[in-house]
């Protein structure tokens, strides 16, 4: 009995010491992947702390943006009704300018035909032409788109506007396209 006693004794020393064993392992090993996890929180941590800062750069920036954004919505705004207001005024003009073409042409028109009509009868002593001939004791019979009808002191002409001086041209203003033209 004793020797049971003993070996019994024995076997729960051995099973106590095995579990010390076990447990003083089990302890060595959670405080191993204890501070292991420790670390890769840490290492979680400072990832967490560069991602919130670089978001609160980004939303920083973000922020510049969109207002930067807002000012060229503005602009971009202003600038559509400037052009709206442009393309309005461009058609006024256009349209002031086309009824000041017609005024004016209307107006050359009947200046034109006023010159003719008061030439008639205009005396001059003597008229030169680019040709080199000269009519002395001229009277001006005649205005037409071609030239001149007149009277002179050898008898009567029609002179071709081209053959007349650059100041006879403007003053009756003929123009060459609108000779051609006439029937």
């Amino acid at each position: 009995m004793c020797l049971i006693i003993v070996t019994l004794t024995g076997v729960f020393l051995s099973m106590l010491v095995e579990k010390r064993i076990s447990f003083s392992n089990s302890r060595v090993g959670y405080a191993d992947g204890i501070a292991a996890e420790t670390k890769i929180l840490e290492s979680l941590r400072a990832e967490l702390a560069s991602a919130e800062s670089q978001l609160e750069e980004s939303s920083a920036r973000q922020s510049g943006h969109e207002s930067g954004l807002k000012n060229h919505q503005s602009t971009v705004s202003g600038l559509r009704a400037e052009i709206g207001s442009l393309t309005r005024r461009e058609a006024d003009l256009d349209n002031s300018l086309s009824e000041t073409r017609t005024n004016f042409t209307a107006y050359r028109e009947n200046y034109r035909k006023n010159q003719w009509r008061d030439a008639a009868g205009e005396k001059i002593e003597h008229l030169f032409l680019k040709t080199g001939r000269q009519f002395d004791r001229v009277i001006i019979t005649r205005v037409t788109p071609f030239g001149l009808s007149v009277s002179h002191a050898d008898g009567n002409a029609r002179i071709d506007f081209k053959d007349l001086g650059q100041e006879w041209q403007d003053r009756f203003q003929w123009d060459e396209h609108r000779a051609i033209q006439q029937p």
